[in-house]
């Protein structure tokens, strides 16, 4: 389950192609994607779904499932992570700074039909 988590994160969001986009799979410096923040948050708003939700994990389809609604069948925008952020001297492991990435995704996931976060350094 562990790697088809990650493996449904990098194709629906991300770009392993081509590692110099904003949401390439392989350079953690410049990816808003592929970096530990990111994906730590990516994993603890999935748990908390599946936990506040009620979502059954009693086989792989139900994980399948799961990972489905979590990104609101397809509501939440693909391309989240490939936008300039704008983080120039910003260093991403700062506790402000996951704590505004955190907020951002909760709050975006939560209602995907609302505008996507613009502001990303604190």
């Amino acid at each position: 389950m562990f790697i088809r988590f990650y493996s449904k994160i990098r194709d629906y969001f991300g770009d392993p192609g081509d590692v110099d986009t904003l949401n390439g799979w392989g350079s953690t410096s410049e990816s808003n994607l592929f970096n530990k923040i990111s994906l730590t948050i990516l994993a603890c708003d999935y748990f908390d779904f599946i936990y506040t939700k009620g979502e059954p994990l009693a086989s792989f389809e139900d994980f399948e499932a799961s990972l489905d609604k979590w990104l609101m069948g397809g509501r939440v925008n693909a391309s989240y992570f490939n936008r300039d952020w704008k983080l120039e001297g910003a260093k991403k492991d700062q506790l402000v700074v996951k704590h505004l990435w955190s907020q951002n995704w909760h709050e975006y996931r939560k209602v995907p039909s609302s505008a996507m976060p613009k502001k990303f350094k604190p």
